[in-house]
C-alpha cells in the first residue's frame, strides 16, 4: 500500500476534477496486517484509501464488538482504538458503542468543523482481546471478518497479513455472509499468512481464519453475554421466582380483604315484613330470592331504586326521573317526529309552577334547573343540548350519591370508591408497563415479579364495580327493591293475581323506566287506553295499543339520559457457533461509510 501511495492519491485527484457534485465516496483499497500476541490478543493495523468526489468530514469505520455465539448468547470481545491517521499525520476521531446490545465499535474519522475532498489514506490501529477459539490437541484459531459486511460501498481490492506464533492452518473466505468462497493466496508460512480479493463487493465480507500450535497462545473461556429478549426477562431464577411468588401474595390478599370489605353488610333476623324499618335481611338470603313487593319502598322515587339496583346512577335513572316528573306535572315529554316518520325527537316542555303542592328532592330541583338554564321559549329539545348538560347531569348524580349516604345506604360514596380502586387497578398497570420497559432496557430478571403487578392490575379493574358495599340498612332497601323489580318485570303472569289500575300504572312507569322493563309493564297493563293513560304528560304520535307504546317509549329514557349524560371528546471477531471457521466464512461484520 505504501508503495502505492503517490499512483492513488493522483489517481483520486483525476477522479475529483470529473465527479459530479454529490457523488458517493469510493474506497479503493483496504489493507490490513494483524499481528497475533501470546496473551490471546492481537493489534490491527487498517490502512484505507478513500476517495470524496464531494466535501466530506472523513470516514466512518465499524467493527463488531460483540458476535452471536449460540440460540441464547452474545460473545463479547474487547475492543480499544489505539490511533488514527490521515495522509501521514494523527487525525481527530471518536469512539462509541452502537445498538441494541452495545454489539458495534464505532470510529468516527475527522474534524467536525473542516470538510475535505479528493483521495485519502487512513491508517486506523487497534487491539482486539477475547477472539481465539481453542480446540485441544488441534490448533488455538483466529476467525475474524477484516472487512465487516462493506454496506453499499466496495472496495476495489483488499488484502490481509497474519503473523504471530507457528502457525499450523490458514483459510480466507470472501463473499455474502457465511459463504465459502476463497480468497487468493498471497503468500503463506509458519511465520505468517497473506491473503488478497481483488473486490469485496458490496454487502460481502472478508473472513480469515487462522490456526496456530496449540498452547502457543492464551486462550480464556469465552466471555458470553446472554440475548435479551421478553422472554429473558421472565427466566425462572430464584430472586425472580421469589420476588413473583411475595407480591403476589401480598397483591391476593389485598384483592380478597378489599373484596370482602366490598360486601353488603348483612342484619341478623329474617324478612317479615314489606317496611324497610321492620326489615332486617337474612345472613343468607340471595338478592334473586327477595320477596315479590308489590310497592316500591315509602317515599323513594325512580333514582333512588336505579341507584340501589346497581349501586350507580345511569343515565337511564335520570331519564326515569324525567317521566316522573311528567307524571307529576312538572314536565310535559314531546315527540316532535309524527308517527312513523323516523327516530323520535325528543324534547321537554317544561311546566314551573304547574304543581305547587308537590316537593321536589334536591336532586330533582337540579334537574329541573339545569334544563331551565338550556331552555329556550321554556322548551329543551334533548339534540340540541347534547354535550352541553354534562355538568348538570353530574351535579344530579352527586346530588343522589349524596342522599345515598345521608339515607345511611352505603359508608361511602359508592361512586368515589369505584373511581379510587379504579385508579389504582390504572395505576397497577402503568406501573407494571413501565417497570417492565425500565426492566427490558436494564436487563433485569423481573419479568415474573412484574406479572403479579399486572394481574393485580387487571382484576382490581375489573372488580373495582364491586367494591361499594351497602350498610345492612341498604341491603333491606336493596333487597325490597329487587322484590319490586321482580313485581315489575313479571307483573303479566296470571299466578301474580293482581289487578293493575289506571293510577297504579302511571305511579309505576317511572320505575319501570329504571329497570329498563317498560315493554313488560306495558305488556301487563294492555287493558288500558293508552291516549287516556299518557293524556296531560305526553304529546306526540298517538300509539296503537299498549305494545306500540312499550316499543317505542322504552327507547325514551335511555335517549334522553344518555344525551343528557353525553360527554363531548376532548379535543469481525470470534466463531459464533463454538465450530470452528474452518468449515465455512463470512459472519455478520461492521462496515466503513462517510459522514
Amino acid at each position: 500500500m505504501k508503495r502505492a501511495a503517490v499512483l492513488l492519491m493522483a489517481l483520486a485527484f483525476a477522479l475529483v476534477l470529473g465527479a459530479p457534485a454529490g457523488a458517493q465516496t469510493t474506497y479503493d483499497t483496504l489493507d490490513v496486517e494483524i499481528e497475533v500476541h501470546a496473551d490471546g490478543s492481537f493489534t490491527a493495523t487498517e490502512t484505507i484509501a478513500a476517495v470524496f468526489p464531494a466535501p466530506r468530514h472523513g470516514i466512518v469505520r465499524e467493527i463488531p464488538e460483540k458476535y452471536v455465539y449460540d440460540d441464547r448468547h452474545l460473545r463479547d470481545t474487547d475492543i480499544d482504538v489505539l490511533s488514527v491517521t490521515r495522509d501521514g499525520a494523527a487525525e481527530p476521531f471518536e469512539v462509541s458503542r452502537e445498538g441494541a446490545d452495545d454489539e458495534t465499535v464505532r470510529i468516527r474519522v475527522g474534524d467536525p468543523d473542516q470538510k475535505i475532498t479528493g483521495g485519502h489514506e487512513y491508517e486506523i490501529r487497534y487491539r482486539v482481546d477475547g477472539v481465539f477459539n481453542t480446540f485441544a490437541g488441534s490448533h488455538e484459531e483466529l476467525y475474524w471478518n477484516v472487512t465487516g459486511q462493506t454496506g453499499e460501498t466496495p472496495f476495489t481490492s483488499a488484502t490481509v497479513s497474519v503473523t504471530g506464533p507457528e502457525i499450523v492452518r490458514w483459510a480466507c473466505y470472501t463473499g455474502p455472509t457465511y459463504q465459502t468462497q476463497p480468497c487468493a493466496e498471497d503468500f503463506t508460512g509458519r511465520d505468517g499468512v497473506r491473503f488478497l480479493a481483488s473486490s469485496v463487493g458490496a454487502g460481502n465480507n472478508m473472513t480469515v481464519v487462522v490456526g496456530f500450535r496449540p498452547g502457543s497462545v492464551r486462550v480464556g473461556a469465552p466471555q458470553l453475554e446472554e440475548i435479551w429478549t421478553p422472554a429473558t426477562a421472565f427466566s425462572p431464577t430464584g430472586p425472580n421466582i421469589g420476588l413473583a411468588a411475595v407480591l403476589a401474595a401480598a397483591l391476593t390478599g389485598f384483592l380478597v380483604s378489599r373484596l370482602r370489605r366490598g360486601r353488603d353488610e348483612r342484619g341478623r333476623g329474617a324478612i317479615r315484613e314489606a317496611t324497610p324499618e321492620a326489615l332486617l335481611t337474612d345472613p343468607g338470603i340471595d338478592p334473586d330470592d327477595a320477596p315479590v313487593q308489590f310497592r316500591p319502598p315509602p317515599g323513594l322515587k325512580p333514582a333512588h331504586l336505579g341507584l340501589l339496583d346497581d349501586e350507580r346512577v345511569d343515565p337511564v335513572d335520570v331519564g326515569a326521573t324525567v317521566v316522573d316528573l311528567a307524571i307529576r306535572g312538572h314536565v310535559l315529554i314531546q315527540d316532535r317526529n309524527p308517527a312513523g316518520s323516523g327516530d323520535p325527537d325528543w324534547s321537554l316542555a317544561l311546566r314551573v309552577g304547574a304543581n305547587p303542592g308537590d316537593t321536589l328532592e334536591p336532586f330533582e330541583q337540579r334537574l329541573v334547573d339545569g334544563l331551565q338554564k338550556h331552555a329556550v321559549g321554556g322548551e329543551v329539545r334533548i339534540a340540541d343540548i347534547k354535550g352541553q348538560f354534562h355538568s348538570d347531569f353530574t351535579g344530579v348524580a352527586n346530588l343522589l350519591y349524596d342522599e345515598s349516604l345521608s339515607r345511611k345506604w352505603f359508608a361511602r360514596n359508592p361512586d368515589s370508591v369505584r373511581k379510587r380502586y379504579r385508579a389504582l387497578a390504572v395505576g397497577a398497570l402503568v406501573a407494571c408497563v413501565g417497570i417492565a420497559f425500565l426492566a427490558f432496557q436494564a436487563h433485569w430478571k423481573i419479568g415474573l415479579a412484574v406479572a403479579p403487578v399486572g394481574v393485580f392490575g387487571l382484576v382490581l379493574l375489573l372488580a373495582a364495580g364491586r367494591m361499594p358495599a351497602k350498610t345492612a340498612l341498604g341491603r333491606s332497601y336493596f333487597l325490597l327493591t329487587r322484590g319490586f323489580k321482580k313485581f315489575i318485570e313479571t307483573a303479566e303472569k296470571p299466578e301474580m293475581n293482581y289487578a293493575v289500575e289506571q293510577g297504579e300504572f302511571l305511579k309505576f312507569l317511572p320505575f319501570a323506566v329504571a329497570f329498563g322493563s317498560v315493554e313488560a309493564w306495558a305488556r301487563a297493563t294492555r287493558g288500558l287506553d293508552v291516549a287516556t293513560a299518557t293524556a296531560g304528560w305526553y304529546a306526540g304520535p298517538i300509539y296503537a295499543d299498549w305494545a306500540a307504546f312499550g316499543s317505542g317509549f322504552s327507547s325514551f329514557s335511555s335517549s334522553v339520559g344518555s344525551g343528557l349524560a353525553y360527554t363531548p371528546a376532548s379535543s469481525g471477531g470470534s466463531g459464533f457457533s463454538g465450530g470452528s471457521g474452518f468449515s465455512g466464512g463470512g459472519f455478520g461484520g461492521g462496515s466503513v461509510g462517510d459522514w
